[in-house]
């Protein structure tokens, strides 16, 4: 009575005293231990909720909530295992018991015991076909399987089952994405939005369903949608910048690159996105300060470097390119597209060429299907003079 009065008045340290005095007079007091163990649970004292659970299976070796407790306190140390074992005595003292079941299959999820666990989670819907979550469940293992179609099966009885099922509503919309069915995939997330306007990822989702579906306007409306603040924001922005390159607006590209990399400093493959876009345009030297810039952030990235030296190449400055291929060399010596740069620079200047064939063969054994390289050594024999070998290499290419 005492430690139930603590209890109820939510001061636990007081009950587990009570309680532990109840034992000292009553040692086979069933409750008091299963008591004594779920509290110390629900603190996480995992180690010191154990004893109790096991002195209680002592007294009692079928006590089914002994060990149902046991199993899921040995379920959260990660002690599988025997947090199965529990669980199926569990199981042979009340075989439908719900609370076990469910979490038997989430431990064979956990262990990728696919089959085990579509096998438990049946045998819930057969017992109780209106069980939302075992539904839910189902359908995230199928996914893992790629069962598209038996997964969207689960996730549509989970919808009818929940109230709310904006989440369960989100997969079936990735679910029709995936299945290239795009109407229904948009129809989905609206319907989320409709009830949840700032539900940022699953705007994403919806703008990308447009922009698959080539509806581009609409597609750069959602996007747009999405705040700064959101983790979702710098792949929108990265998304705005392809829709707009398609539809020709370089500097609506541009100016959305430039928003992504002031959210996101410290990626490179931003910066590479938008010196291609300077490059196309011939905005030589605003792709070289950005190059320049990014290797400020990764000073050893190779293909920030290659791509800087691509732009000097072309700003007309071949010397400083080679000079950045050089570096790329260090960084990686067997950089096949390096190698062979050089070495074809060399041969369009007229200079360096055993060198400039030593390079590109080098870089032919790395890439031997390359007709570009195959084209450079080519062009290196041409410049030598051994006409008959320039044209084999030539005509391979």
């Amino acid at each position: 009575m005492l430690a139930g009065l603590y209890l109820s008045l939510n001061q636990r340290e007081k009950a587990i005293q009570a309680y532990r005095t109840l034992i000292a007079i009553e040692p086979k007091n069933q409750e008091a231990h299963l008591f004594l163990g779920t509290l110390h649970a629900e603190r996480k004292e995992y180690e010191q909720a154990i004893p109790w659970f096991q002195a209680l299976l002592a007294i009692d070796p079928h006590s089914l909530m002994g060990h149902y407790y046991l199993a899921r306190v040995y379920a959260e140390m990660k002690r599988f295992e025997e947090a199965k074992h529990h669980y199926q005595s569990v199981l042979e003292v009340k075989p439908h018991f719900e609370p076990a079941l469910m979490d038997l299959a989430l431990i064979y999820e956990i262990q990728k015991e696919n089959e085990k666990a579509i096998q438990t989670y049946k045998e819930i819907l057969t017992l109780n076909p209106s069980h939302a979550e075992a539904h839910n469940r189902l359908g995230q293992v199928y996914i893992r399987q790629n069962k598209l179609g038996d997964a969207l099966s689960e996730f549509k009885a989970a919808e009818k089952l929940t109230i709310n099922n904006n989440e369960v509503r989100t997969k079936i919309g990735l679910i029709y994405f995936e299945q290239g069915r795009l109407d229904e995939a948009i129809a989905q997330f609206a319907l989320v939005l409709s009830a949840q306007g700032d539900n940022d990822r699953v705007r994403y989702y919806l703008a990308t369903a447009y922009e698959e579906k080539k509806e581009f306007d609409r597609a750069v409306e959602e996007f747009k949608r999405i705040l700064p603040s959101s983790s979702f924001y710098v792949d929108s922005q990265v998304h705005l910048a392809y829709i707009y390159e398609k539809q020709q607006k370089i500097d609506e590209a541009i100016g959305s690159l430039k928003e992504a990399i002031k959210a996101k400093p410290e990626n490179v493959d931003l910066y590479r996105f938008l010196a291609s876009l300077y490059e196309k345009t011939s905005r030589l030297e605003e792709g070289i300060r950005l190059l320049q810039k990014a290797l400020e952030v990764a000073p050893q990235d190779e293909k920030l470097l290659f791509n800087l030296g691509v732009l000097y190449d072309k700003a007309g400055d071949w010397q400083e390119g080679l000079r950045q291929m050089r570096k790329v060399l260090k960084i990686k010596p067997d950089h096949a597209q390096a190698l062979n740069y050089i070495g074809y620079t060399y041969a369009d200047k007229g200079i360096n060429l055993d060198e400039a064939e030593s390079l590109i063969k080098r870089a032919l054994e790395l890439n031997p299907n390359d007709g570009y390289i195959t084209d450079s050594l080519g062009w290196v024999y041409f410049k030598k003079g051994e006409m008959e070998k320039a044209v084999a290499e030539l005509e391979k290419a």
